[in-house]
């Protein structure tokens, strides 16, 4: 007597990746991030750093073209003595707002009042604000992206000019 095989139909072949090839998987694509975000980082800041440059040769430029219109460099600052028993000097503007034009902030600038101080001390009743409402404007140009106190900020400003 001959005895029969039973023929077992086989399983359908499984579809999926097992846990260790999972885990492969996952550890190399760790691997290449670890590896590619250093150097976007270093992109990032090398980025940074040209805008600080780029805004350093705008501010330059205007300053120069300041100086050929005018034949003088702009003031510091432009301050005026106060009316009173003590008279006080009171800040009315900086460079900053002499380049605005140049800078391509007109609409600021034309709005700054130059006769009348920037700081306006809030427990005063002096009827001008709008030069401290102006000197809050961002400007991005003036700030550094690379200058967390000053980018962003309204009326940040991360480029001094010295005496």
């Amino acid at each position: 007597m001959q005895t029969r095989r039973l023929q077992t139909t086989p399983k359908h072949a499984r579809r999926g990746f097992t846990l260790i090839e999972l885990l492969v998987v996952i550890s190399i694509i760790a691997t290449l991030m670890a590896l590619i975000l250093p150097a976007i980082q270093q992109a990032r800041a090398a980025a940074r750093t040209l805008e600080c440059k780029n805004n350093l040769k705008n501010i330059s430029l205007a300053a120069h073209n300041f100086a050929s219109a005018k034949k003088t460099l702009p003031a510091l600052g432009t301050y005026a003595l106060s009316t009173g028993a003590t008279p006080v000097r009171l800040p009315l503007r900086s460079w900053v707002v002499d380049l605005l034009p140049l800078m391509d902030r007109r609409d600021v600038s034309d709005r700054w009042l130059n006769d009348q101080p920037w700081y306006v001390n809030p427990t005063t009743t002096l009827p001008n604000r709008l030069n401290r409402t102006l000197g809050q404007t961002f400007i991005k140009v003036l700030a550094c992206p690379d200058d967390a106190t000053a980018f962003g900020v309204g009326g940040g400003l991360s480029y001094v000019a010295n005496n």
